[in-house]
């Protein structure tokens, strides 16, 4: 598997001579491939139950909901609170490019997008991955061509974590 992601990039060079930096690089990294598997994993589950019984609901689901819930807001807080998901997005964001709205083009985070739906059915799911047009991927060897099918979505995914998993590896490596 090839990674899409220079060896060169940024991330591999920039913290080069700090190791404090560099273990919060790779600890970032790690965080950011262990809550991709967690998205896999909860989407697998989800199509298997869309496929199955042609509706998927986040409220009977605890892992989802706890994704894409946002914590509740207080009067003490600065900051909007925001759900698993979105914090997901904002570290690919901070690890992959400076322009947040181009890395949510990365298949995981438009997968993730449509679990933000929180009610799926067979047809919104269809509807939504012919949607998907040119998405980024970590792993160089991934494409799609043509519709997407829900099944090849999964499997798609899974290249996915295993590249991140692969670059967190790498970098963990280079320390």
């Amino acid at each position: 598997m090839g990674l899409s992601i220079s060896r060169d990039s940024w991330i591999l060079n920039i913290f080069r001579n700090n190791k404090e930096r560099n273990q919060k690089t790779a600890d970032y990294l790690d965080q950011i491939a262990e809550e991709a598997s967690g998205v896999v994993k909860l989407w697998e589950s989800v199509v298997n139950v869309v496929l199955a019984d042609g509706l998927a609901e986040a409220e009977g689901n605890a892992t989802w909901i706890r994704l894409v819930e946002r914590p509740e807001w207080t009067i003490y807080s600065k900051n909007i609170p925001r759900s698993r998901i979105e914090i997901f997005y904002e570290k690919v964001s901070n690890v992959m490019g400076k322009n947040s709205k181009s890395e949510m083009d990365y298949m995981i985070c438009r997968i993730g997008t449509i679990l933000q739906k929180r009610k799926l059915t067979r047809e919104i799911v269809e509807e939504e991955l012919q949607r998907i047009k040119e998405p980024r991927f970590f792993d160089q060897n991934n494409r799609v061509t043509g519709t997407l099918s829900i099944k090849d979505s999964i499997s798609l995914l899974n290249r996915e974590v295993e590249a991140l998993s692969l670059l967190a590896k790498e970098f963990r490596t280079k320390i």
